[in-house]
Formats: C-alpha cells, sequence, structure tokens
C-alpha cells in the first residue's frame, strides 16, 4: 500500500504535526511492501502538482494544526480545490493536533472534515483527534513515548487495512471538557503566566512578534 502524508502545518516539517505524521508513517511502512511520500503545504503557494501525488496514494493522511477551532488557510485551500473525483478507491484519514487540552475545541472543525470524503470521493478513513499536542515540544521526552506509540499503532492499522483503533481514537479525544480540578489548574497556571511561556518561546525561536504571528502563527520568518 501507498501512503501520501499531506503536512498542512505553518511549521512544515518541524514541530508536533511532523513528529505525529512521522511516527504514524512509521508504522505504516513496517507492513512490507507498504511505502510512504510526504508533502507540506507551506512550501508551496500553488498545490496542482500536490494533487498528481494524491493520486499516487492508497491512503491520503492530511495532518494539521487546530488554530481557534478552525485549519490553516492553505489546509482550506488545498481541500476547496481538490478536483471532484479524485478520491476514487482512496481513503482519506485526517490528524488534527492542538495545544488545547479539552477537545470540545475541535468540534466544528470535525464537523465539517466529516463531510469532505464523500465531496471528493474518498473513503473515510477516520478523524485523530489529538489535544495537549505541544506536550511534544514542552514535556521530557519519555512523557511522550506512550502517545507516539500509539501513533505508530494507527499507522500499522491503516497499512493493514483496518479500521483504526478506536480505543486509542477516545484515548486520544479525552479529556472533552476540563474537570472542576482541571479548571482551577487552568485559572492558576493562567494568572501565573505559564500558559503563554510555550508560545513566547516559540515566537523568540522563530525570530518573530505577536503582532507577525497573526499572520503565520508560529512560522519561522523565512520561508525554508
Amino acid at each position: 500500500m501507498r501512503l501520501c502524508v499531506i503536512n498542512g502545518s505553518p511549521r512544515a516539517g518541524r514541530g508536533n504535526t511532523a513528529v505525529m505524521t512521522e511516527h504514524f508513517a512509521a508504522g505504516f511502512v513496517s507492513i512490507p511492501d507498504n511505502e510512504v511520500r510526504y508533502l507540506f503545504l507551506a512550501r508551496k503557494k500553488a498545490y496542482s502538482g500536490f494533487y498528481d501525488q494524491v493520486q499516487f496514494a492508497d491512503v491520503v493522511l492530511l495532518a494539521f494544526p487546530l488554530f481557534f477551532i478552525s485549519m490553516p488557510g492553505p489546509v482550506k485551500v488545498f481541500l476547496e480545490a481538490l478536483p471532484p473525483g479524485i478520491g476514487a478507491g482512496r481513503q482519506l484519514v485526517f490528524l488534527v493536533q492542538s495545544g488545547f487540552p479539552e477537545t470540545e475545541q475541535f468540534a466544528p472543525l470535525v464537523r465539517y472534515l466529516e463531510t469532505v470524503p464523500e465531496r471528493f470521493g474518498f473513503a473515510s478513513g477516520g478523524i485523530i483527534v489529538k489535544g495537549f499536542g505541544s506536550s511534544l515540544e514542552s514535556m521530557p521526552a519519555p512523557l511522550n513515548r506512550g502517545d507516539l506509540r500509539k501513533f505508530e499503532a494507527l499507522g500499522r492499522n491503516c497499512g493493514q487495512g483496518e479500521i483504526l483503533d478506536s480505543r486509542i481514537l477516545n484515548e486520544f479525544g479525552q479529556p472533552e471538557r476540563l474537570s472542576p480540578t482541571g479548571l482551577a489548574l487552568f485559572q492558576v497556571m493562567k494568572k501565573a503566566g505559564l500558559l503563554d511561556s510555550y508560545t513566547r518561546a516559540q515566537f523568540k525561536k522563530n525570530g518573530i512578534s505577536p503582532r507577525s504571528s497573526l499572520a503565520r502563527p508560529l512560522a519561522p520568518s523565512r520561508e525554508r
């Protein structure tokens, strides 16, 4: 089987979306004779050539971060310009991640994504929703190994032509809402300024200001 990974993150081959897709792909290619190709929407302004790569694949994984209940602009442009019928004989899987811990934030976007496969003739392979995705960069690596193994397991499911493991999807989808204790802790962290520390660190790392980030959130100052 052939997998086409389309990374819709403004950070392209860096960041949390890239790490998740790499582990998913590792699980996929652990099945003999499977292969994978990667596309990065942030590295192109026109996507006509990308549609040829979609036709290469048996499975398309479209992955991107959630920005304030919506998707990055390039992902929307890519989806809305898909040629009719391009998905015939192919499966479409979505992977959406966010720094928000509560997955209720994803609900409006998930409802939209559920309509996409049928519009373009794809078989629906499911939607992977992962809250607190920023933990891959903000927490020690040993604490992330369990989640990364789960991405590999989902990739193996896909590579074997199986339905994605519902147990893993349900685990990734929790919590839908913060508990009263979790909400109280969230408020304490907010007042202490800890919630903004990751974002500020990314601004500094990428050499951009909060004002410029409104146009290109967390993106580097130069094209890569």
